[in-house]
């Protein structure tokens, strides 16, 4: 599970074209708890401290799908998305190494601030 920003706490010139008040942010995690390497209270610290924050914590699912207007959960349902941010996975899929890219720390695959591959500048094709 990723650090999750509350966008209605953000200075409004990082989004100018964007309306803060409504924004909804909603993590999604197969996983039933948050931060589950650490200790149980601070697992329910960190979840308590999101929510107070207003997020909301959809965990126990997985995603099936992302579209250009929602995410459809592994059970069907769907949420309603603009933007969507994947933070998932622990380690790149074993695809990558046919590809000739070289995994990075924890067996990631490293991208660049613009999300690109190093070498792929165009992206994959």
């Amino acid at each position: 599970m990723e650090v999750v920003v509350n966008l209605h706490r953000a200075p409004k010139h990082l989004y100018p074209n964007v309306d803060l008040t409504k924004a909804v942010i909603t993590l999604i995690d197969m996983g039933t708890k948050v931060l589950p390497p650490f200790t149980e209270p601070s697992q329910q610290y960190a979840a308590r401290i999101l929510k107070d924050r207003g997020v909301q914590l959809r965990l126990g699912l997985a995603v099936k799908e992302v579209t250009e207007s929602d995410v459809l959960l592994s059970y069907g349902s769907r949420v309603p998305a603009k933007l969507v941010i994947w933070a998932g996975g622990l380690k790149a899929a074993a695809l990558s190494g046919s590809l000739g890219i070289k995994p990075g720390h924890g067996g990631r695959i490293d991208v660049q601030p613009d999300l690109t591959v190093a070498g792929y500048p165009g992206g994959m094709r």
